[in-house]
C-alpha cells in the first residue's frame, strides 16, 4: 500500500511544480511588456488631398512644323505662274507652279506635232491594211502584201503610243504639284524665273506636326 501512495504523491508535486512555473513565467513577460510602453511611430501617412492648379507661361517666338516636305522643279525651265497662294492650305495633288520656257515649249510643239503627223499615218496605214485584206480575198494581192501593210501599221501605232507618253510625262512634269496636303509656304521663286531641275520651290507643312 505505501508505494500506491508515494507514486501519487510525486506525480502531485510534479504537476503542482510545473503549475507555478507557468504562472510565474507568465507574469514575467507581462512585467517585461508593461517596461517597455509603446513605440513611438517612425513614420507618418496621411490620405492624399486633390490639389487643382494652372500654370501659364509667357512664349516669344514662332511655332514652325517638324513636318516640311521640299516642292522641287523635275526639269529644267521657266516658272510661267504661281497656281496658289503663299500660306494657302492644299491637299494633295494640288496645283502649285506650271513651268514653261524655250526649251520646254519648244519639246511640247514637237512631240504634239509628232502626234498629229502619227494619226494621219496611222489612218493610212489602217485604210491600207483594210483595201489588202479584201484584195488577198478576191485574189488580187497576195498574203505577204498584206503581213507588210500590217507591219507598217502596227510600227506606226507603236510610236505613237509612245510619243503620247513622252507627251504626257512631259506635260505632267512641268504642272508640280502639292506632294502632301498641308500648308503651301516659303516660296522661292516668282513668275518667269529660269529654274534648274531639281531646284526648291517651297515647302509644304503639316499643321498636325508642329
Amino acid at each position: 500500500m505505501k508505494r500506491p501512495v508515494l507514486g501519487i504523491t510525486i506525480i502531485s508535486i510534479i504537476a503542482v511544480a510545473l503549475v507555478a512555473g507557468y504562472f510565474l513565467i507568465e507574469r514575467g513577460n507581462r512585467e517585461t511588456l508593461a517596461g517597455k510602453g509603446p513605440q513611438p511611430a517612425l513614420i507618418e501617412t496621411a490620405r492624399p488631398l486633390l490639389r487643382d492648379f494652372s500654370l501659364s507661361a509667357e512664349w516669344i517666338g514662332r511655332v514652325e512644323s517638324r513636318y516640311l516636305v521640299k516642292v522641287v522643279t523635275l526639269e529644267e525651265g521657266r516658272i510661267t505662274s504661281v497656281d496658289t497662294a503663299d500660306e494657302t492650305v492644299v491637299k494633295k495633288g494640288a496645283l502649285l507652279f506650271t513651268m514653261g520656257g524655250p526649251g520646254i515649249n519648244s519639246r511640247l510643239a514637237y512631240l504634239r506635232e509628232r502626234v498629229a503627223s502619227l494619226r494621219q499615218r496611222l489612218s493610212i496605214a489602217e485604210s491600207r491594211v483594210k483595201r489588202k485584206r479584201e484584195a488577198v480575198k478576191q485574189r488580187f494581192s497576195s498574203r505577204d502584201e498584206l503581213e507588210t501593210a500590217q507591219d507598217a501599221l502596227a510600227r506606226i501605232q507603236t510610236d505613237l503610243s509612245r510619243t503620247r507618253h513622252d507627251l504626257q510625262l512631259l506635260e505632267d512634269l512641268i504642272r508640280i504639284r502639292a506632294p502632301i496636303h498641308g500648308v503651301f509656304t516659303r516660296r522661292t521663286v516668282t513668275v518667269g524665273q529660269d529654274v534648274e531641275k531639281g531646284m526648291i520651290l517651297g515647302y509644304i507643312t503639316d499643321p498636325a506636326h508642329l
